[in-house]
């Protein structure tokens, strides 16, 4: 038998919840999970999935700080809010190792920058996941649809790390996909955040709602098309597939309740600078036009205060 893989998930959510809850099911990990207002349910209960793939049930060694945890990690899975990623990284510092991995799953762009300038790029993996889930109050993950990580080789990452991720993720039955063009296919699921996530949250409602009149879906395809002029000012091109695959995808899909909308009724801080602020800030960097993101971005000052 082999050394365990020792992996660190932080941020023991809906997200962190089930990917983390997937690697701690196979005997070869060592999964350590960094919780905040469920750490003590977790120590009490364990990790208790409801999942549209199956429902699962698993033990776990939770910390209310990576101080706690008495190894170097082999790799480490960010999962927190984007707000909580420079309070993450200064804790980190002290038990990252020359080989440690890092991967980040959260929402946006920002995150990645953060990372590399803390970690350098040797160590910091591009990436991103899909899942529809939600942490009810009594502690047990709801998931109801995908569930599956994307990553992508970059600058300092090589094609054998993305295939020991791959074989590390699929060996615990978690859907992974190697991106092709990693930078692109984030932006694509940032995209997504800034226009479903955002309007949702704004009107309270799920993504049905968004194309239940001409004018409203209209709206969302109007913000959509800011993005992508923000996006190709920033040399990346978001297609009309990439805008279909957002829009028209959702569209069929039926009702589905994004996170910040979920953060909204749970009287949660919201993670909305990671998605509308980053636009506003981008889009003012290269002199382009977004006055439909701006008037959202003052709405949701407004809602937060």
């Amino acid at each position: 038998m082999g050394e365990k893989k020792k992996i660190l998930v932080y941020g023991t959510g809906a997200v962190g919840g089930y990917f983390g809850g997937k690697l701690a099911l196979n005997s070869d990990n060592d999964v350590r999970f960094i919780a905040r207002s469920n750490l003590s349910k977790l120590k009490k209960n364990g990790l208790i999935v409801k999942s549209f793939k199956g429902d699962f049930k698993v033990k776990v060694k939770a910390h209310k700080s990576p101080s706690e945890v008495k190894y170097i990690p082999d790799l480490v899975i960010l999962t927190m809010k984007s707000y909580d990623t420079n309070e993450a990284i200064e804790k980190l510092k002290g038990i990252i190792g020359k080989e440690t991995l890092i991967l980040s799953i959260q929402n946006g762009l920002s995150n990645y920058n953060k990372l590399l300038k803390a970690f350098g790029k040797k160590r910091v993996v591009r990436g991103f996941c899909y899942i529809g889930s939600e942490m009810l109050d009594s502690g047990i993950i709801k998931h109801t649809s995908n569930g599956f990580i994307i990553i992508g080789e970059s600058e300092g990452i090589s094609k054998k790390v993305i295939d020991e991720l791959y074989r590390l993720f699929t060996e615990s039955d978690i859907e992974t996909r190697k991106s092709k063009d990693i930078i692109h296919d984030i932006w694509a699921k940032f995209s997504w955040n800034c226009t479903l996530n955002i309007l949702c949250a704004l009107i309270g409602k799920d993504t049905d709602s968004l194309f239940s009149s001409k004018e409203t879906e209209k709206l969302t395809r109007d913000l959509y098309d800011e993005i992508r002029k923000v996006a190709k000012a920033h040399g990346v091109m978001l297609t009309k597939k990439d805008e279909s695959n957002v829009i028209d995808k959702a569209k069929q899909y039926g009702p589905f309740k994004p996170s910040t909308l979920q953060d909204i009724q749970k009287g949660k801080m919201l993670e909305y600078e990671a998605f509308t602020g980053d636009i506003v800030r981008m889009a003012k960097s290269k002199g382009v036009l977004v006055p439909i993101n701006n008037t959202l971005y003052g709405l949701l000052k407004a809602v937060e205060n």
